[in-house]
């Protein structure tokens, strides 16, 4: 009789967890079962929010609240992978939607080991100023200003251990020209800025040189004109010149001063035409505005 008490102790012990389970048929109010998912995320997140003197420089920059959302300082992402077991740069959903500081990136499908991931904000022509032989931005196609660029990068392993933090810098500073007493013939101008660095890779490292024309409607007597510039070439020396032209085509310009660029910061020039005084030339440094002998006068009547 021994075996049939041991059954019987059995199901006594049973009975309680079988009351409990979920067996009925349709399994209607059976709770799901969620899948297991990975607890670690890809967080990408705007180092450089506002300029590191821009407070100091005072207008017409613009002091961001730095606790807005993502897309408040950058509109667009890019993303591009390196894997040592392949031979390319590869693009890698490049319509990322910049509404939020963290992002899911599926990594399922990538080659095994690290992968080089490197994020780019406000890059809206990828395809042409990508240079994938040298793996560097171009930072001004064709001698234009472009975009306000953020680069930031880190590797990132097929199962990562822990939360993957990607950090967006800001790769160009500003530069603001005051003009002041600009002749009343004149239609429009141009402000040429040379010495800049031409591209930049994944690293923050700049390469090549090259200069930006921008090209400016007159409105008025007074303007406040502004260009997004790649940091000047060593940090030494970048040439400012202003042409004027009239409504006749007529042409003057002249090399006004030299400034020097830098990284995330703003550079300032203020110039006015004083037919009495001669032409007054200042330039924002350290904090201050120190007046400078103008490289050439631009003769008032143009």
């Amino acid at each position: 009789m021994r075996p049939y008490r041991c059954i019987t102790s059995l199901l006594l012990l049973l009975l309680p967890a079988l009351a409990v389970s979920c067996i009925k048929d349709d399994y209607g109010d059976c709770e799901p079962v969620e899948p297991p998912t990975n607890p670690w995320k890809h967080v990408v997140s705007v180092a450089d929010k506002n300029y590191s003197n821009g407070a100091q420089f005072g207008d017409p920059i613009v002091i961001m609240d730095e606790s807005l959302p993502f897309s408040s300082y950058v509109s667009s992402l890019t993303l591009w992978r390196h894997n040592a077991a392949l031979p390319d740069y590869q693009v890698y959903n490049a319509t990322l939607s910049p509404t939020g500081d963290v992002y899911d990136l599926s990594v399922e499908s990538w080659p095994a080991g690290t992968n080089r991931v490197t994020v780019i904000g406000n890059e809206t022509n990828f395809s042409q100023t990508f240079d994938q032989s040298s793996a560097t931005i171009t930072l001004h196609p064709e001698g234009r200003e472009y975009n306000d660029i953020y680069i930031g990068t880190a590797d990132v392993p097929v199962q990562p251990t822990a939360d993957i933090d990607i950090k967006m810098q800001r790769v160009k500073g500003i530069l603001v020209v005051f003009m002041e007493n600009i002749p009343a013939s004149a239609s429009s101008l141009s402000i040429t800025v040379d010495n800049l660095y031409a591209a930049v890779d994944a690293e923050m490292n700049y390469s090549g040189s090259t200069s930006v024309t921008k090209e400016f409607e007159v409105t008025g007597t007074d303007m406040t004109l502004t260009l997004i510039l790649a940091p000047t070439v060593d940090a030494g020396e970048s040439t400012v010149s202003i042409t004027l032209v009239n409504a006749d085509g007529e042409r003057s310009s002249r090399d006004i001063t030299t400034v020097t660029i830098n990284r995330n910061e703003v550079s300032g020039i203020r110039e006015r035409i004083d037919p009495s005084d001669g032409h007054m030339v200042y330039v924002y440094t350290d904090g201050e505005w120190d007046r400078v002998v103008p490289l050439e006068v631009i003769p008032v009547d143009i």
